[in-house]
């Protein structure tokens, strides 16, 4: 009997920017070379992997360190966390061939460049992306994600300075949209709020935006 070939991906433990760019699209381009791919990560981040994946778990640390950057800092995955995994997914290892992929501090995928390719066992592989949402050619909107949070606070923009663009915008035409968690991004005065919007509300907000301000972050 010829085992099934099956990808196990996660769990995701890092930051979503560094997911978005230099791990779902290595993960997605992995795929085609299995029967099955099972993917796992937060459960905000399940919309990046459904268009190719067979099963889904969603996994949210409750331990470790801080979650901004590529590996979550502190955090270990180790043997018995896998072996967790594997069981909550269901997956027969007496039928089935498990091929895990984890993230890395230091190595696989790469993380200097969002096209750059690297080796998978027998597979050298180039992440492939994707276009999520859906595109509105009637949309005159601009989003707006004024991050407003503690951590590293020297990247937030000062309330004023985000009135002043907002002002600008509304005067010529546009229609301002915030976005973002209301704990970590502010609703600039003249802008439509729509912090915590619903996953699919927001991917076609951002898919028919003429532009979209905003500091280093995952939106």
């Amino acid at each position: 009997m010829q085992l099934k070939n099956v990808l196990l991906a996660g769990p995701w433990v890092g930051e979503f920017g560094w997911e978005l760019f230099c791990w779902h699209g290595y993960i997605r381009s992995l795929s085609r070379f299995y029967d099955e791919t099972v993917c796992v990560s937060t459960p905000h981040s399940k919309f990046l992997y459904e268009d190719f994946c067979d099963k889904f778990i969603s996994f949210t640390p409750e331990h470790g360190g801080y979650k901004d950057s590529y590996y979550k800092v502190g955090f270990s995955i180790d043997g018995v966390l896998m072996n967790k995994i594997i069981k909550t997914a269901g997956i027969d290892t007496s039928q089935k061939k498990v091929s895990i992929m984890v993230p890395r501090r230091i190595g696989d995928p790469p993380r200097t460049h969002y096209s750059q390719s690297f080796a998978f066992g027998p597979h050298n592989i180039k992440p492939e992306y994707i276009k999520f949402g859906k595109k509105s050619k009637e949309s005159n909107n601009v989003i707006i994600h004024a991050r407003n949070r503690s951590l590293r606070s020297q990247d937030n923009w000062s309330e004023k300075k985000w009135k002043k663009l907002v002002d600008k915008l509304v005067k010529t035409g546009y229609n301002v949209i915030s976005i973002g968690l209301i704990k970590e991004a502010m609703h600039i005065e003249g802008s439509q709020d729509m912090r915590e919007c619903n996953q699919d509300e927001l991917l076609n907000l951002l898919a028919s935006a003429k532009c979209i301000f905003g500091p280093s972050s995952g939106a």
